[in-house]
């Protein structure tokens, strides 16, 4: 069972405990339940820095009963000693999850650290003198920031450099996977197990929730921790009177990824977080999969079909723009997402032929041979795998 919390004492041999400053106070707060009903229970909850974590633990109180208790993880991943000893010392603890578009979390870390936790730092970089016009400009800074985590994923001993701030290199499957937080990163582990990480997406964590569907995230947060939902129109698609969110901005600027970053720049973070969008992929499935027995429970359907496509639509160029999850692109569509055919690697794909959505028109081009050789031999792998 999902909350049934599984941790190897693998953890303890050669555990990295870092000094790392502890960026949300509200890790160190108990967020306790404030509904009627009286449940005594531990939520752990990893918080990723820039996933939406200190939105969601303050939003966390009003979606759990009395008793029940939401802590978080001080920013350390799933096998640190910090979150390991909450959940092993807390029978029945359950573990919460919530992940985020692995570019657009690249993006966010970069303007966090630039505006607030290195904003004094000259070495920072900036895209300019300060008196310049592109230091004016959010992204101003960003590509130089994305090569050099280029340069640094080269590196075979030591730490990664990461200008005394967050290190965006497959991030969020670190968390899950490893010991290790988001700052410090040995040079080794810029790879981690992306199998490891998915254990704990898939049998370890009791919840999983999803920063770009925040709205749907707190509601079927609500469900997982009381089996109900406040009132229908509140969670419900379309809703006129959605639930009171937390948006907290930690002082840094409005920042876009679409409006600010050229494609071209997009592609290389995408390649700098290749197991991170390996990762997401299988995190949307379960998120769909939750939402649906959610619906099957309470007839309300949480999440509208048009954001859940938008989601996939979001992710699936970058995910495909990188080799590793070429793969496993063609393997979540065998696995039950024909209907949607995802297996495509731009927005549609059927047959060696991409359809591509443009403002006015819809035209058709020929995949290339490297994309279709990649889908052969992921179809291959499946059918080999399947015993077929």
């Amino acid at each position: 069972r999902r909350h049934m919390w599984r941790i190897p004492f693998l953890f303890l041999a050669g555990a990295v405990v870092s000094d790392e400053r502890r960026l949300s106070r509200g890790d160190g707060v108990a967020h306790a339940g404030v509904l009627n009903a009286t449940k005594h229970l531990l939520y752990v909850f990893v918080h990723i820095p820039k996933n939406g974590g200190a939105s969601f633990m303050r939003d966390s109180a009003k979606n759990m009963p009395v008793g029940a208790v939401l802590r978080g993880s001080h920013e350390k991943g799933v096998f640190h000693p910090v979150t390991a000893q909450l959940l092993r010392g807390h029978p029945g603890a359950r573990l919460v999850l919530v992940l985020r578009h692995p570019v657009e979390l690249a993006y966010s870390q970069f303007v966090m650290c630039k505006y607030v936790l290195r904003r004094s730092d000259p070495a920072f970089p900036r895209g300019g003198n300060k008196t310049g016009a592109t230091a004016s400009r959010t992204s101003a800074g960003f590509a130089t920031w994305v090569g050099h985590f280029e340069g640094e994923m080269r590196r075979t001993a030591g730490d990664v450099a990461n200008y005394g701030c967050f290190a965006p290199v497959n991030v969020q499957t670190r968390f899950l996977a490893t010991n290790l937080g988001a700052m410090h990163v040995p040079a080794t582990m810029t790879r981690p197990r992306l199998a490891d990480a998915r254990d704990t997406l898939e049998r370890s964590a009791f919840f999983l929730g999803l920063a770009d569907a925040y709205r749907e995230t707190t509601c079927l947060f609500r469900f997982a921790a009381t089996g109900s939902l406040p009132k229908p129109d509140n969670c419900a698609c379309g809703s006129k009177t959605p639930p009171r969110l937390t948006h907290e901005t930690h002082g840094v600027p409005r920042h876009s990824l679409a409006r600010d970053v050229d494609e071209g720049t997009r592609r290389r973070v995408a390649g700098l977080v290749s197991l991170d969008l390996e990762l997401y992929l299988h995190a949307l499935r379960r998120f769909e999969s939750d939402l649906a027995r959610a619906k099957a429970a309470t007839g309300v359907a949480i999440a509208c079909p048009s954001a859940l496509d938008a989601l996939w639509d979001n992710v699936l160029p970058d995910a495909c723009a990188t080799t590793a999850s070429g793969d496993a692109l063609f393997l979540l569509a065998q696995a039950g997402g024909k209907e949607k055919n995802r297996s495509s690697c731009s927005s549609r794909v059927v047959g060696g032929v991409v359809k591509e959505k443009t403002a006015s028109t819809t035209t058709t081009t020929t995949t290339t041979k490297r994309k279709r050789s990649r889908l052969v031999v992921a179809r291959r792998r499946h059918q080999h795998k399947n015993g077929r």
